[in-house]
């Protein structure tokens, strides 16, 4: 009798299972701009490999749906090929809208799930810190045109610095506290991936600590933990980390190859079409004459990626210390080894091969160097 009741449950316990439906996402989107009869595509990122295609759709009279599930929300880009309008998109298993602007790029935007409403809430509150950052470059761009000579002077180039410094803080603050205040989100772990290399490895190591072991299986928890033994290496009273890579004249060398036989090398992270370390030039060739004989010398790293562009730009600058790039712009291992985010970067080693000072620039690297050279 047992058995003919156990038997009915069974049978009623796989049907309801089979029964039940894998939860899916859904996205409704919205094209602006003249795009019917194109594909959409949805890919995830995932560091330096090549983004996975995991969902694509035509776009008619505007609109294009697409339909599938995934194993846990993850950070995803959405675009059409070869043109403009693409937005990021948290996807989850659940219902939500994406508009494409093809006019106006800053209106893609999705919504109508938990994870991406917090993400427009998180862009719509940074818009003024954003504004202010932009508003600084705008008027150093603006100040750079007006000079004949393409050279600001050191007091408005110092103005420009604490402006930009102050704006940059003030957007900083607000995303630190966008994590904290959404402990163990994706959307948090996103946004710290953008500010990581920005904070201190104390702040960092905080908040990696508010992921849990889903999360941080994530490429965005992956890169930031790779981020920061990377800073760790490369801190001030850390020995510094060999580079090697081709001169100008395609000959490897190495910066171990300076290091250890001069008092002093600074490690200038440089590019050819940065206006910023065309600026800076000058001040290290005259810095590069005065101390020379003394013990210090200059290890250009470019972050180049034409040859004929870098070349050009060393003769036209006089720049005659050494020079290394492999050419391969951001993606060069000297960016990546001493995590630069930034140009022109800086890195002061002594004697010892330890780093004694980072990213030092103008008034503040001339008055460094003679604090270094005092009595010599």
């Amino acid at each position: 009798m047992k058995k003919l009741i156990f038997l009915p449950l069974f049978i009623l316990g796989v049907f309801i299972a089979c029964n039940e439906e894998t939860p899916k996402y859904e996205i409704n989107g919205t094209v602006v701009g003249d795009m019917n009869g194109k594909t959409v595509y949805l890919k995830q990122l995932d560091n330096m490999r090549p983004a996975t295609t995991i969902d694509s759709a035509v776009i008619e009279n505007g609109i294009f749906i697409m339909k599938g599930s995934i194993t846990s929300p993850d950070v995803y880009n959405i675009s059409v090929k070869d043109e403009k309008p693409n937005t990021v998109l948290f996807v989850e298993n659940l219902p939500m809208q994406v508009t494409l602007d093809a006019n106006e790029v800053q209106n893609s935007i999705a919504v109508g799930s938990p994870l991406n409403d917090l993400y427009a809430g998180y862009l719509k509150g940074g818009v003024d810190y954003r504004a202010k950052i932009q508003d600084v470059n705008k008027r150093l761009r603006e100040a750079r045109q007006a000079q004949t000579d393409k050279i600001l002077t050191p007091e408005t180039k110092r103005q420009f610095t604490l402006d930009y410094d102050k704006a940059s803080d003030n957007y900083r603050n607000y995303q630190y506290e966008f994590i904290n205040d959404h402990p163990n989100s994706i959307v948090s772990a996103y946004v710290l991936r953008t500010i990581a290399l920005n904070l201190k490895p104390e702040q960092v190591e905080n908040a990696l600590a508010k992921f849990d072991s889903i999360i941080g299986k994530s490429y965005y928890i992956r890169s930031v933990k790779d981020d920061l033994e990377r800073m760790k290496r490369v801190m001030t009273g850390q020995k510094f980390v060999d580079l090697k890579m081709p001169d100008v004249e395609g000959k490897e060398i190495a910066l171990s190859d300076y290091v250890g036989k001069n008092k002093y090398v600074m490690v200038d992270f440089w590019a050819s079409w940065c206006p910023d370390c065309l600026e800076e030039n000058p001040i290290l060739t005259s810095l590069y004459s005065k101390y020379k004989s003394k013990g210090f010398e200059i290890v250009g790293v470019s972050l180049d990626r034409d040859k004929e562009n870098w070349v050009n730009r060393i003769k036209k600058d006089k720049l005659v210390w050494p020079q290394m790039s492999d050419l391969k712009a951001w993606n060069s291992e000297g960016s990546y080894l001493y995590n630069i985010k930034f140009i022109p970067g800086n890195v002061l080693i002594d004697e010892t091969g330890t780093i004694i000072a980072k990213d030092v620039y103008d008034e503040a690297l001339i008055a460094k160097l003679a604090e270094l050279f005092a009595g010599n």
